[in-house]
């Protein structure tokens, strides 16, 4: 299993023309698991870090908004990779 794979698909015309299975040209994989697949995972990432920024923003008034958006974006990748790791979508061709 690997982080993040850039992968060489089929050629243009897929099963019809040569007989391979699977996304044509090229296609990025995520803990295993198509980027394109992985939507609903950045949906629940984006909701989940906007918590994160209310929360920070109602807890910690000293705290500047810079910091605060950073921390959120650093929250949305962690959670974006979390749960790619945790709930992969599995794809048969």
């Amino acid at each position: 299993m690997s982080f993040i794979e850039l992968h060489e698909g089929c050629p243009l015309g897929g099963k019809a023309v040569t007989g391979c299975w699977g996304p044509i040209g090229r296609y990025v994989t995520v803990f295993d698991s198509e980027l394109r697949f992985l939507m609903p995972h950045l949906l629940i990432s984006f909701m989940l870090s906007i918590v994160v920024f209310f929360i920070l923003n109602n807890v910690n008034k000293k705290m500047g908004l810079t910091f605060k958006i950073i921390i959120s974006i650093v929250s949305f990748i962690l959670f974006f990779f979390i749960l790619a790791y945790f709930f992969p979508e599995i794809v048969d061709y």
